[in-house]
């Protein structure tokens, strides 16, 4: 009986230990942004600056920005054809997008002083500092530089702790992902914190719930500049479900049953190596759309690929640069934005039994919704609703 009980409880430690491997690989997957540590020698191409145009500054931090919240932006204020729309960082040099993906700036901070007018639009995400003492100074004060009485701002979820330390929001409602506005009001006591909305709006200043409401920020921004008919054929590209911006939102943060559902799914559950094919011309908010939301269901890896593993340039003219090898990273599915299926054959060579996930993009679905169904297909209901709390998203 000794024995039994000895062996036994040895069998014990060697699956608890199993378990604890089997989860750590997703935890470590979601908290880790590798440094990019490839070659510099880049051609920096920024798109042709044309006066007759509103001009557009999205903030990108080089040590780390938010995928969604940058790339939503940066697309819809492009597909209007009506604006200069320039990734401005403080180095030339790649961005760090969380999560599994590079990218170029147009612009250095210092380049982007150097044009003839101040932006129309000054679009801030989620950037690598998430307290009041680690904002950059120097991103700040750039920001407040850039900053003019008909500036635009705009506030993407927790670019609103950066927008906040600038000090522009004084006295203006502002709101933030719902699982991080209890502590930005610690934080910014001195600002009006906003639950229960989608965007906040005060004179020149607006800003946006979490993450996927970076669209509905876009949109709102959009309108004013550009109006009904402009606003109307971008909804119509990117599948937006709704006729016209929907405000509609609330503050649902990811509470304990979430967390329950995270931690049973990484311990327990199917923890895939996810990929996502970069090609020639892709779309930037079906890419980031894929991305983000995948991250989001804790793979044991997330990484973006591309064929011969070099740097591909996307639809609206970025840079992006892939964070896998085809030769090295194991993987279990492969998602292929835009039916493209040029490098699946490299990924195939390492990993025979892959599964590939196309996206269609010319019936315009909304990317998002798209995941959402696949996700609730694969791990069931209640985490695919955990996923959309931490998207911030109410469909």
């Amino acid at each position: 009986m000794h024995l039994i009980t000895k062996a036994g409880l040895a069998l014990a430690a060697v699956a608890c230990l199993a378990v604890t491997f089997h989860g750590c690989k997703p935890l470590k997957a979601f908290y880790t942004f590798p440094e990019y540590r490839g070659h510099h020698d880049f051609h920096y191409a920024a798109p042709v600056y044309d006066p007759a145009k509103k001009t557009v500054f999205i903030v990108a931090d080089n040590r780390g920005t938010e995928l969604f919240d940058m790339m939503a932006p940066f697309y819809l204020f492009q597909a209007t054809g009506k604006a200069n729309v320039f990734l401005v960082a403080p180095e030339k040099k790649p961005v760090i997008l969380r999560k599994g993906l590079y990218v170029l700036p147009h612009l250095s901070f210092q380049e982007a002083a150097l044009l003839p007018q101040k932006p129309d639009v000054l679009v801030v995400p989620a950037l690598s500092a998430m307290d009041r003492q680690g904002q950059d100074s120097a991103i700040v004060r750039w920001i407040r530089q850039q900053y003019a009485d008909s500036t635009l701002l705009l506030s993407v979820c927790q670019g609103s702790l950066t927008m906040a330390a600038t000090g522009l929001y004084h006295d203006k409602p502002i709101t933030t992902h719902a699982s991080e506005l209890r502590k930005n009001q610690q934080q910014f006591p001195e600002l009006a914190w906003v639950r229960d909305t989608g965007v906040t709006a005060a004179g020149n200043c607006y800003s946006t719930a979490g993450v996927a409401n970076a669209v509905t920020g876009s949109l709102v921004v959009i309108k004013r500049l550009f109006g009904t008919v402009i606003l109307r054929q971008v909804i119509q590209d990117i599948g937006y479900p709704y006729n016209d911006v929907s405000l509609r939102h609330q503050s649902l943060e990811v509470n304990g049953a979430a967390k329950w559902r995270i931690a049973r799914k990484i311990f327990f559950g199917a923890n895939q190596h996810v990929g996502v094919l970069l090609t020639d011309g892709v779309n930037e908010l079906q890419l980031a759309a894929i991305m983000d939301t995948y991250y989001r269901t804790f793979p044991a890896s997330i990484r973006s690929f591309s064929a011969g593993n070099r740097p591909v340039v996307s639809r609206f003219g970025l840079t992006l640069i892939p964070t896998g090898n085809t030769r090295e990273h194991p993987l279990d599915e492969l998602h292929v934005p835009g039916l493209r299926e040029a490098g699946v054959d490299e990924c195939r060579q390492r990993n025979p039994r892959l599964q590939v996930i196309p996206y269609d993009t010319t019936r315009h679905p909304y990317t998002i919704n798209v995941c959402l169904a696949r996700i609730r297909q694969q791990y069931g209901p209640s985490f695919a609703l955990m996923v959309e709390r931490m998207l911030d998203y109410q469909p």
